[in-house]
């Protein structure tokens, strides 16, 4: 399992992946590509020696079911999977990819079935979403033994500093300005 602390860029085209690669983070999070570019992307991040998370629920022309998640853990090689569903987690552990569930927290209850959901698989990782709901962890960590990150919204160095003073692991950030 990799171990995900502080800003880790969120990477949805071939320049921002480039600028992913100049920089010292080690991990990133794959989204919104297609899946002849997540491959070619897996391959050169892995020669420069980072370690790469594909949200397979982002990825255009892969499945986002289990056979889809075995196809980017063993034959793509991903080093992590992204999802909202339960079985693709479950697919990603079994293939010792590092795991993250994905939670919207639109309410009360999408928050209350997503801390059973997480309780139940036992991802590596919970992401909550939007990222800037600091209010909420403390609540979450109270019920789940899973490690947070957060993704979502985060549009200030302000905003990621209080979001992991507030008790996450880890916040995706899509801006390379943030980076730092």
């Amino acid at each position: 399992m990799l171990k995900l602390k502080g800003i880790i860029p969120a990477v949805s085209d071939a320049g921002t992946f480039e600028k992913f690669l100049r920089s010292n983070y080690e991990v990133c999070f794959l989204m919104n590509m297609h899946v002849s570019l997540i491959s070619s992307l897996i391959r050169k991040g892995h020669a420069a020696g980072k370690k790469l998370i594909v949200h397979l629920d982002m990825v255009s022309g892969l499945s986002d079911d289990e056979p889809g998640c075995e196809y980017l853990c063993q034959v793509l090689k991903a080093d992590g999977v992204i999802s909202t569903r339960g079985k693709v987690v479950l697919t990603a552990k079994k293939n010792r990819c590092t795991a993250v569930l994905r939670l919207f927290l639109i309410d009360s209850r999408s928050l209350e079935k997503g801390i059973v959901l997480a309780n139940e698989l036992k991802p590596n990782y919970l992401e909550i979403l939007p990222a800037i709901a600091t209010d909420i962890i403390p609540e979450i960590q109270k019920k789940t033994a899973t490690a947070l990150i957060g993704g979502g919204l985060l549009s200030s160095e302000e905003q990621i500093v209080r979001a992991l003073n507030e008790g996450l692991e880890a916040v995706s950030c899509s801006k390379p300005l943030l980076w730092h």
